[in-house]
């Protein structure tokens, strides 16, 4: 394991770009001394403690096509990364088995710290390379290693560059210490984004939503067919170009979301606010949940917990909430994980909704001597779950299909990292696509029998409302 982690005092900004290069140029040096496993590559993480930098108006002064960020949803840490020093990209079919042989074959020899983060396609049989797509030109499923990263801790703050073998063996470090010299450090806080919208369009429009809802309704049968979710997009047109990094600040300061963004190309971007958490592994346990289920926050907490108790009661939303709790235990049981489910259902809130919840506790038979074959088997059975497609998924998908008049590309589908013995992924929901002045939003809402148009309707104007609100400022 090669991991060189630098405890010494903290940097100052100036001397940040000075201290990196100086440890690439030894690093450099040693590598041809180093003991190497021909079967297995080295990476190497180069870590120093630095002076307090906001990670999104850092990413923000950087000029670099591919960016991500990720912040977790308790607070704790968050990531800003820029570059690559690896990418993988696969596209349809999506199988996730080699993509995980790939990183496992890096991760199992990986120092403290280093992670992959990506996502994928809620579909890839979806219409991604139509030429009306948005998604034509993202890969169906994507991980990147950063090159390099500014991480924030509740404490603390690291500005870290990734290497791997073949930056050492290729001679390629005078390359990576030029790409580090056009890193800017001089960083003040973000201003809020704010933009006049000069065109809305709802795919599906407002007057044929109605319809849709009825032939969803329609195709419910209770056996091969329980809960359909239905998405809409929402293109707002803005009379100038969205940058996601202001919104991305002012959802994470709502708190209690994971927070994400995947800049594809320099004007392409694809971001997020989501609750839900698809799983996490820590080793041989997991942990899932369920969130199903819909209420706005309330004007004071009298109307809160009045809204609270009556999503508690439904037995509509009640139903739709049990679909996918046997979905996803369903799921990790098929994979060989024993799981136990929270009995108490509980009201879980965010800034502007609130939720049916109930936590789902896995626990791997016995330690793997391949952990991230296991996130593999997660991956694949997890998503979707009927939170974000319906119950049976594959019914559900097909529908969607031939329902949604929108290609969905990353929106619903699995975000999050890996790292070598823990991993994490979120649902990715309450999202947008950006590009130029043409931001796309995303939201939906689980069709089951009983459902209102106009009930579903709004619910995802209460989803999606974070984001206008805080570009209009309304």
């Amino acid at each position: 394991m090669s991991h060189l982690m630098t405890d010494i005092p903290t940097v100052e900004r100036g001397a940040i770009v000075e201290t990196i290069t100086g440890r690439i140029k030894d690093l450099t040096k040693r590598y041809g001394r180093m003991p190497h496993d021909s079967n297995r590559p080295q990476t190497y993480r180069l870590t120093i403690a630095i002076d307090r930098i906001s990670p999104l108006a850092w990413l923000a002064r950087q000029d670099f096509a591919r960016k991500v960020y990720w912040a977790d949803r308790a607070g704790k840490w968050e990531m800003a990364g820029v570059g690559s020093a690896e990418l993988i990209t696969m596209n349809a079919p999506v199988n996730v088995a080699p993509l995980f042989k790939r990183l496992d074959y890096v991760l199992s020899e990986a120092p403290d710290g280093l992670r992959y983060y990506g996502g994928m396609r809620f579909d890839y049989r979806n219409r991604a390379q139509s030429e009306s797509s948005p998604w034509r030109c993202t890969p169906d499923c994507m991980f990147v290693l950063p090159r390099f990263e500014l991480l924030n801790y509740r404490d603390s703050t690291a500005f870290a560059c990734n290497l791997l073998d073949s930056d050492l063996q290729d001679g390629r470090s005078d390359e990576i210490i030029s790409e580090l010299e056009t890193l800017r450090f001089d960083v003040g806080s973000l201003q809020p984004e704010r933009a006049t919208i000069l065109r809305r369009t709802d795919a599906p429009g407002r007057d044929t939503w109605s319809e849709t809802i009825d032939a969803a309704l329609a195709s419910l049968d209770g056996d091969t067919l329980k809960k359909i979710v239905l998405a809409r997009e929402s293109l707002l047109e803005t009379e100038k170009p969205i940058t996601p990094w202001p919104l991305l600040e002012q959802l994470r300061a709502a708190g209690d979301c994971y927070t994400f963004a995947f800049q594809f190309d320099p004007t392409l971007v694809f971001f997020g606010a989501t609750p839900e958490r698809l799983y996490s592994r820590k080793g041989v346990l997991i942990e899932s949940e369920a969130q199903a289920g819909t209420r706005p926050r309330g004007s004071d907490d009298e109307h809160d917990a009045s809204l609270a108790d009556e999503l508690l009661h439904s037995e509509k939303d009640r139903r739709e909430h049990q679909f996918v709790i046997d979905g996803i235990a369903g799921a990790l049981t098929s994979a060989g994980i024993s799981c136990r489910v929270d009995h108490e259902v509980t009201v879980r809130t965010t800034p502007r909704v609130q939720h049916l919840y109930t936590r789902i506790l896995g626990r791997m038979p016995e330690r793997n001597e391949n952990d991230l074959a296991c996130d593999a088997t997660l991956l694949s059975g997890l998503h979707p779950t009927p939170a974000v497609a319906g119950l049976p998924s594959h019914a559900a998908m097909d529908r969607i299909a031939a329902l949604e008049p929108f290609d969905r590309g990353w929106y619903a589908g699995p975000v999050g990292w890996i790292s070598p013995d823990r991993s994490e992924f979120a649902v990715g929901i309450r999202s947008a696509l950006t590009r130029h002045s043409e931001t796309r939003l995303y939201a939906g809402a689980g069709i089951v029998p009983g459902s209102r148009a106009e009930d579903e309707w709004q619910e995802i104007e209460n989803k999606t409302s974070p984001i206008v609100r805080l570009l209009t400022d309304s």
